[in-house]
């Protein structure tokens, strides 16, 4: 099951990077972030509000070197936690590469 769950996260951190037109990045909007940003806390057994550490985010990584070099991509300020707004800011940038 573990696996599993850790394939939906890794999903849910990269869904937005799949559509990277400037047409699908302008349909999605903020609240599709914050659903995906909540999926990625409740798989490591937070609640809503709470914040991503990096180690969790590597930990729901099936590969733990890729997991490390893309979680921390999401830490903007490299505090070791991925804020809600770093989550958000790192997929809308990804969007418009």
């Amino acid at each position: 099951m573990k696996g599993k769950v850790s394939i939906l996260v890794a999903v849910c951190i990269l869904c937005t990077s799949l559509f990277a037109s400037n047409v699908m990045a302008q349909a999605i909007d903020d609240n599709m972030y914050k659903e995906a940003y909540k999926a990625l806390l409740m798989s490591v057994g937070k609640k809503s509000g709470d914040v991503l550490t990096v180690a969790e985010c590597i930990s729901l990584m099936p590969d733990k070197a890729t997991g490390e070099a893309m979680c921390k991509g999401y830490d903007a300020n490299g505090d070791g936690k991925i804020t809600e707004a770093e989550y958000m800011a790192k997929e809308k940038a990804l969007l418009k590469e």
